[in-house]
């Protein structure tokens, strides 16, 4: 993974310190469901999100993002 995406709290921080345990040279990067498309604009390699909720305002905005990460041939997994 190139990129890790977790919640900034306690079991987001958590989670991600897991997943860095294995991806070592992965860039973290704390959000949070309103801020969630907005901060997936940055990503450009295969994608781990954990912990963050899908927000009902911003949906349609990360399946965008998250379809543009997809169609430039990066795996994503979305914990």
């Amino acid at each position: 993974m190139k990129w890790i995406l977790a919640h900034g709290d306690c079991d987001g921080i958590c989670s991600c310190a897991i997943a860095f345990s294995i991806f070592k040279n992965a860039n973290i990067f704390f959000s949070h469901p309103i801020g969630l498309a907005n901060d997936l604009k940055q990503v450009d390699g295969d994608l781990l999100v954990l912990d963050i909720a899908l927000s009902s305002k911003e949906l349609d905005n990360v399946l965008k993002e998250l379809k543009r990460i997809y169609e430039n041939g990066n795996k994503i997994i979305y914990i």
